[in-house]
């Protein structure tokens, strides 16, 4: 992990996120509440200075535009909040995060036309990494009848900082696994979004979705939209029940990554789903 540090150049998020919410592939966070909470589940891993020795112990799941988000809705009070943020991005949306952030500060940007002309690359790079991505192997043959269980049926989602996660199971034996990434400030929205569904089986420990229906979707501020279709999949979820309306799904792409690390497969390849 190369080592990273994180410098705001603003006195506060309402004024990062004005510079976020503009041009021509900004716009894409929300304005934080004023009650706006910091990060959970995070670890701190970036000095509150912004060193340049300083480097996060630990990734997770944000991708770049979610760790932005995540800085956004930090309450302006708590300086070690955006560090805390950044830990919890993926590898590449740490680097890409930081790469963002470091060209504001070195460039002393603080509003539109200064992002436009001397850090778009690098946002444009935060904004294309942020796409989501599927984890699946292509479709062998046709896919088996459905089967999910009565006590499963239903739309199980997580939400994180505008990256979303909804798996929906049906008593007739299809599925939809969704990932989105999506947010609006001033009626501007950025939108990316996968879109898998087929049938499903679930097992006691498994949840396999044979997706023969793969669509893609971006948007930016309702001037463009560029829709896709993808190749049929196979999505394959170890599960196990957290309690009677959580679920934690573990991909399985993701976790044979790390075959001698269960710790790491948790990490960075697991979420909980709650029972809308």
């Amino acid at each position: 992990m190369p080592n990273l540090s994180l410098a705001i150049p603003f006195a506060n998020n309402a004024a990062f996120v004005a510079v976020l919410c503009a041009g021509v592939v900004a716009c894409t966070l929300q304005q934080p509440s004023q009650t706006a909470p910091g990060p959970t589940g995070s670890s701190g891993g970036v000095g509150a200075d912004g060193g340049a020795d300083a480097q996060p112990t630990a990734s997770g799941s944000l991708a770049c535009v979610a760790v932005l988000q995540c800085i956004v809705d930090c309450p302006d009070a708590d300086k070690a909040c955006p560090d805390a943020c950044l830990a919890r991005g993926t590898p590449e949306g740490q680097t890409n995060a930081v790469a963002f952030v470091q060209c504001l500060a070195a460039e002393k940007c603080t509003d539109e036309a200064c992002v436009l002309a001397k850090c778009k690359p690098s946002m444009e790079a935060c904004v294309t990494s942020s796409a989501p991505k599927s984890t699946g192997q292509p479709l062998q043959g046709a896919a088996p009848p459905g089967d999910v269980p009565a006590e499963l049926v239903g739309v199980w989602s997580n939400n994180d900082h505008g990256d979303t996660r909804r798996l929906t199971l049906n008593a007739d034996g299809t599925g939809i696994w969704y990932r989105g990434l999506a947010s609006n400030n001033s009626g501007c929205v950025q939108l990316n979004r996968l879109t898998e569904s087929g049938n499903a089986v679930v097992t006691a420990d498994k949840i396999t979705l044979y997706a023969t229906d793969v669509k893609r979707l971006q948007e930016f501020c309702a001037s463009q939209s560029i829709p896709s279709t993808g190749s049929p999949v196979t999505e394959v979820f170890q599960w196990v029940r957290q309690d009677a309306t959580t679920i934690k799904i573990v991909d399985a792409s993701c976790a044979a990554k790390y075959p001698d690390s269960p710790s790491s497969a948790s990490l960075y390849c697991s979420v909980p789903l709650a029972k809308e």
